[in-house]
């Protein structure tokens, strides 16, 4: 049988078949998700826009008590990348296995499962000000977007490692005592010659 496992940056596996039993920390899911650029890649003018970003940004656009809901909302991606969603509709095996990952995830990291709505609803006015001010130029609307007023103001992209703090800063300050969720940090060593 193929291996369904992949190694995450902690170094642990991620196993896609049982993902409750794998071992993953709030650090694989930042530093993948700042590393994922959204739209596929395509975005205007060749900018890095990540999906850590988008989640750091939907947590603040959300009631207080729903916000780690949003800044996790994206975290099975962290795993399975961010597939553009006409792609993903063309997949059902796929939704399924996001699914599985989602759930094990939100349970691991307690987030709401299914999402509450107006993380949804935030997620799409993201989605609405991302069309304007990131996606490559294009005519016509995208009917996930028909009727969802952007942000007024614009978003500015940051770099992989802006996001990678910008995620970890914000669950540290929504999560403060959740050090079972965290791998340790290491302590750096150095011997004299």
């Amino acid at each position: 049988m193929p291996r369904t496992d992949i190694v995450i940056a902690s170094g642990h596996y991620f196993d896609f078949l049982n993902p409750g039993a794998s071992e993953i920390f709030v650090e694989d899911i930042a530093q993948s998700l700042s590393l994922i650029c959204r739209f596929g890649g395509h975005t205007r003018d060749r900018r890095m826009y990540s999906v850590a970003q988008h989640s750091v940004l939907a947590s603040y656009l959300v009631p207080p008590m729903y916000a780690v809901d949003a800044l996790m909302h994206d975290a099975a991606e962290a795993v399975l990348g961010d597939m553009v969603k006409p792609l993903k509709n063309l997949l059902a095996d796929y939704r399924a296995l996001e699914f599985t990952v989602e759930q094990a995830l939100f349970t691991r990291f307690d987030v709401r499962f299914p999402l509450p709505d107006c993380v949804k609803h935030v997620d799409r006015v993201l989605l609405s000000t991302e069309q304007r001010d990131i996606a490559a130029r294009h005519h016509g609307e995208w009917e996930s977007t028909r009727e969802v007023e952007p942000l007024p103001d614009r978003i500015i992209p940051v770099s992989s490692d802006d996001a990678y703090e910008m995620f970890m800063a914000r669950y540290e300050e929504l999560r403060p005592d959740d050090r079972s969720r965290r791998r340790a940090t290491p302590s750096l060593r150095v011997e004299a010659a």
